[in-house]
């Protein structure tokens, strides 16, 4: 007999698979609670969460290979942002989606899986941001199934005094 405890066991990726929009939603309102509310973010995520979220619940229902390689969409790399930027959203995603397993009572193993999948997926941005910044760098260890564009943002100033400023060569 199954109790109310194990009846919800083998739903999680079921919810990922049903509902990635209702979660990249719950994603994108915590980033922007993350920001203070001020200004609704632009997230480097935001081209591809779905389809992610979609491929990590296939993945828990035990698709073969990375979820990463399987999601589709755009993903947007930052050299403005670095490495930072990445990390911040990939650790909301992970905080979103085991709420979301909590809730759909996962079991151990799922909980494992996710964050295997979702570092995986963090570590070959990262990769591709490196190589972006370091053409000469390998690959990463597992290719994004979307496409990648840079997002060309001005680098933030530093308090120095030194401002440079580039101008022209004069004809």
């Amino acid at each position: 007999m199954r109790t109310a405890m194990t009846a919800g066991r083998g739903n999680a990726g079921r919810i990922l698979v049903e509902q990635p929009e209702r979660l990249a939603a719950a994603w994108r309102r915590e980033r922007y609670s993350e920001r203070g509310g001020n200004a609704v973010p632009e997230n480097l995520l935001d081209g591809c969460v779905e389809t992610l979220i979609r491929e990590l619940g296939h993945s828990l229902m035990g698709a073969k290979g990375p979820a990463w390689c399987r999601a589709r969409g755009v993903l947007r790399l930052s050299l403005a942002r670095g490495e930072h930027g990445l990390h911040q959203e990939f650790a909301t995603l992970r905080r979103c989606l085991f709420d979301a397993l909590v809730v759909a009572n996962a079991t151990g193993a799922e909980h494992h899986r996710l964050l295997q999948e979702i570092d995986a997926a963090a570590e070959s941005a990262i990769a591709l941001l490196r190589r972006l910044a370091n053409p000469g760098l390998p690959l990463p260890r597992f290719a994004f199934g979307g496409l990648v564009i840079e997002l060309i943002e001005p680098q933030p100033r530093h308090a120095t005094g030194a401002e440079t400023s580039w101008a022209p060569p004069p004809h």
